[in-house]
């Protein structure tokens, strides 16, 4: 999936939130996360990001990718091997190994190899969470 920034995003948010994505550049979503999109802005982190700061270019999601509902209706999708609660904490907490898998999914995001055979995003691919 693929989205626009459509806000000015340095500014900041009503709660003064200062967002390191720039209006107008395209961002691959490299997952989804209670309803939120996981971006690698513009520093190169997978950040989450609020999706009224975006339009979407380009929907759908590999196959592949586990997608389920949660209790509250919100949705998560990820890549099979990021697909784990508390992988990202892991990351953050600079983990060797979440590291380690997450730079090789970077890779094929970075590739394009990630996104061969997209599918339109169905709920009927979902499972619940």
């Amino acid at each position: 999936m693929k989205v626009k920034c459509i806000v000015d995003c340095l500014v900041g948010d009503s709660n003064n939130v200062i967002y390191n994505i720039t209006p107008n550049n395209i961002y691959t979503v490299i997952g989804i996360e209670a309803n939120w999109y996981r971006i690698i802005g513009n520093e190169g982190e997978p950040y989450l990001y609020p999706p009224q700061l975006f339009e979407i270019v380009e929907a759908g999601f590999p196959p592949n990718w586990k997608k389920t509902i949660g209790k509250n209706k919100e949705i998560y999708c990820y890549p099979p091997e990021i697909d784990r609660i508390g992988f990202f904490e892991d990351y953050f907490d600079k983990k060797e190994e979440a590291i380690a898998i997450f730079n090789e999914i970077r890779g094929r995001f970075c590739s394009g190899g990630l996104f061969g055979g997209q599918e339109d995003y169905s709920g009927d691919s979902i499972s619940n969470r």
